[in-house]
């Protein structure tokens, strides 16, 4: 006995026999299996659009609103990973070495990428502690009201704390301007119409969508602002410690109480010492808060917060756990709204 199936719409039947179906159908199941078969294939292939590699995932944000839909940038470094000592895979180092434009904050934050970085032709770099763009930027601070000093050689080290880069030497980290640049939404303004500027001499054909693409990303930029702004101007936020000194162009930008850092250098870590004294100075001081960061071990933070009945919170100047794109940037910073409006 053989199953026959009902055509629709033709009160006809037929056998699995696919000669028994009308040519009409064959042709329609054909081309509909075609497309299920068929790989995903960019609306935008074929067309010849810049190659863009970015660093870090808050300027890769600020590039992917400017480019838009019309293409995305490459990521070189994960937010989960601490940029001052990663190394770049074979197949990231092709993403530098065959990109059109390489972006990233500079060597005081990069290191591992500056010996590959520095080998590209200017032009086809933007090292944005380093660049003609009218970029806010703070040189290194060496203290808060309380402490984080350089350490001294002869300092003991704590114990069975294995921070990255913990053992290794000082390198440029300290010189020249702060990289953490992008925690400022000033620079993300300025540096939208820079991006659809530099995108539109790779890109000619489309210079009017990155153009459009940043005025639209600065308007809501304007508007986000505006509300992280009254928010913590409305909170009563007491003066904080943080792991390593990463978030003055937070601080100075909304007027938040700066205490001290853990250390300035997250390769240069306080010995016994000098975490003892870092207590001594807490002792005496109305500390509102005490973060750790997402990128490091957070023994040492609590170490020196022990006693003193701080809640320990967790900063994170990358997000780690935001997806990469468009909405990164802003929900990042939000984040650190919401941190900081709760250290009260």
């Amino acid at each position: 006995m053989k199953f026959r199936y009902r055509l629709p719409g033709t009160g006809q039947y037929a056998t699995p026999d696919t000669a028994a179906f009308p040519a009409g159908w064959k042709r329609a199941c054909l081309v509909v299996l075609a497309a299920l078969l068929a790989p995903p294939v960019s609306w935008a292939e074929g067309q010849d659009f810049p190659k863009v590699s970015v660093s870090i995932a808050p300027i890769h944000s600020w590039v992917s609103q400017v480019s838009g839909d019309l293409w995305a940038p490459e990521l070189l470094l994960s937010a989960q990973v601490d940029p001052h000592n990663a190394l770049l895979r074979p197949s990231q180092r092709r993403l530098v070495e065959e990109a059109d434009w390489v972006v990233w904050a500079g060597p005081q934050l990069e290191a591992g990428l500056q010996p590959l970085v520095s080998r590209i032709d200017a032009e086809r770099r933007w090292t944005m502690t380093d660049s003609d763009v009218d970029l806010v930027l703070h040189e290194f601070r060496e203290a808060g009201t309380l402490f984080a000093t350089p350490q001294d050689d002869d300092d003991d080290h704590m114990p069975d704390i294995d921070f990255p880069g913990g053992d290794a030497p000082a390198n440029a980290h300290r010189s020249g301007a702060d990289p953490h640049l992008w925690l400022d939404p000033d620079n993300a303004r300025k540096a939208f119409g820079y991006i659809a500027t530099r995108l539109s001499e790779l890109d000619p054909e489309h210079a009017d969508t990155y153009q459009a693409n940043a005025e639209q990303a600065v308007a809501a930029l304007e508007e986000d602002v505006a509300d992280w702004e009254a928010r913590l101007a409305e909170a009563d936020i007491r003066p904080y410690v943080v792991f390593h000194d990463g978030y003055q162009y937070f601080d100075r930008r909304f007027g938040i109480p700066f205490a001290g850092a853990v250390t300035l250098n997250p390769e240069q870590l306080p010995g016994l010492r000098t975490v003892n004294e870092m207590r001594q100075a807490m002792a005496g001081e109305a500390v509102g808060c005490l973060f750790a960061e997402v990128q490091y071990p957070d023994r040492l933070v609590q170490a020196i917060g022990s006693g003193f009945g701080l809640e320990i919170r967790r900063l994170d100047a990358l997000g780690a756990d935001i997806e990469p794109g468009p909405d990164h940037y802003r929900e990042l910073m939000t984040r650190l709204v919401d941190n900081f409006t709760e250290c009260t």
